[in-house]
């Protein structure tokens, strides 16, 4: 989908892009062949030409840090199609409180599309796992992590960035009319989860994390369950809310 972005641009928007590909201009390609784009000033379509070359040349060489920073954030689940084989789904969960209040995060769930890896407090969460395991992937996908979990783990380490495209799964289910939180929205794909952490929230992990700390052994091993449900989760709901995302730009049409 991001080669058929022309969004991206400055200038243009969703309307004139739909107009775009109603012209069967469809790809980058197409559009800095078209020698006259009868709706777009000349010194401007050339001006276009020359951004679209130079995102073409930072797409094929995946210069994604870049690519970040020009491309909208509310854009990057465009990405999705051409990354996904690359693409890291992350939930943290913490003890309840914000960092400058003494937070700090319990469990980090990283997924890759196979493997399941969670960085427990105390055990093996450092900088250096953090940065292993999310090393070399090419998207970033998330609920909420924009505001929540990102921002958190920045604070608590530093020296941890993501300069990958971002699909942020809260921000995508707005665009399509679904509300409520990641549980919610997994109904309604009909997304399940194991019984023992179906009807778990984010105060149950906070008291998991308590109860741990208290002595009951058992409780870590759920809250790292319930931590693998919300980030195993992301990857199917990202292959379920992508085509319908695509569907309302209106390029199918």
């Amino acid at each position: 989908m991001i080669r058929n972005t022309f969004s991206i641009l400055n200038g243009i928007g969703e309307r004139l892009e739909r107009r775009l590909w109603k012209k069967g201009i469809t790809t980058w390609d197409d559009f800095i062949r078209a020698d006259d784009i009868d709706f777009i000033p000349i010194d401007t379509k050339i001006r276009y030409d020359l951004q679209l070359l130079e995102l073409m040349e930072k797409l094929q060489n995946q210069n994604l840090s870049y690519l970040c920073k020009v491309i909208k954030r509310r854009e990057h689940w465009r990405f999705f199609e051409i990354f996904k084989d690359g693409s890291l789904c992350l939930d943290i969960e913490t003890n309840g409180l914000k960092p400058e209040e003494g937070g700090y995060i319990t469990v980090i769930g990283i997924y890759n599309g196979k493997d399941y890896h969670a960085l427990v407090r105390g055990f093996d969460l450092e900088p250096h796992r953090i940065k292993h395991l999310i090393e070399g992937h090419k998207c970033l996908i998330t609920f909420n992590g924009s505001i929540f979990d990102i921002p958190f783990l920045k604070k608590c380490y530093p020296s941890i960035s993501f300069d990958i495209p971002h699909f942020d799964l809260s921000f995508a289910a707005r665009r399509l009319g679904l509300n409520g939180g990641l549980k919610t929205i997994e109904r309604s794909f009909h997304i399940s989860r194991d019984y023992r952490v179906a009807n778990l929230n984010g105060y149950d992990a906070v008291m998991l994390w308590k109860q741990w700390q208290s002595g009951r052994e058992e409780a870590l091993d759920l809250l790292v369950e319930y931590n693998k449900a919300d980030t195993v989760n992301l990857m199917r709901l990202a292959e379920e809310m992508y085509p319908l995302l695509k569907q309302a730009t209106g390029f199918d049409a």
